[in-house]
């Protein structure tokens, strides 16, 4: 069995590849945004062990299967869940590194649940949330 620390390489692998770290708005209404971290690809056998290596955290779900190509998975996890899975690859990501330095910045800022954010915190959110969407458009691996 492969060591622990060589898993977490392995998964800092999938993610920096077929993955994807974003802020993404789960409650129109409240403007409420909520960190995710997901996956993709069509070998479910290697996305059910992410899921597994990560405490049975997040749902695994097919995506839309297009006429003669293969079926593709994604592994998603999102808010707390989701800061501790990067918490847990960030020493080991290239490509995602930078994203994974703001989702970290965005999960220092979670309060307490029913605590309402400062008016301060809500505009450094906005800050963080406008960051990470630029990361992941542009590409660049280097950035950081």
């Amino acid at each position: 069995m492969p060591s622990y620390e060589s898993q977490l390489g392995w998964a800092a692998g999938m993610l920096d590849g077929e993955g994807t770290i974003g802020l993404y708005k789960h409650n129109k209404r409240t403007n409420q945004v909520t960190l995710k971290v997901s996956i993709g690809n069509t070998y479910k056998p290697a996305l059910e062990f992410l899921q597994q290596f990560f405490n049975g955290w997040g749902s695994l779900y097919p995506l839309t299967k297009y006429p003669g190509r293969k079926q593709v998975y994604a592994w998603c996890v999102s808010a707390r869940q989701a800061s501790e899975v990067v918490k847990k690859l960030a020493p080991y990501l290239i490509i995602k590194r930078a994203q994974a330095a703001v989702a970290l910045e965005w999960a220092r800022n979670i309060g307490a649940v029913g605590k309402r954010l400062t008016d301060d915190q809500k505009a450094g959110r906005q800050m963080l949330v406008v960051l990470i969407k630029g990361l992941n458009q542009t590409g660049d691996v280097f950035h950081s």
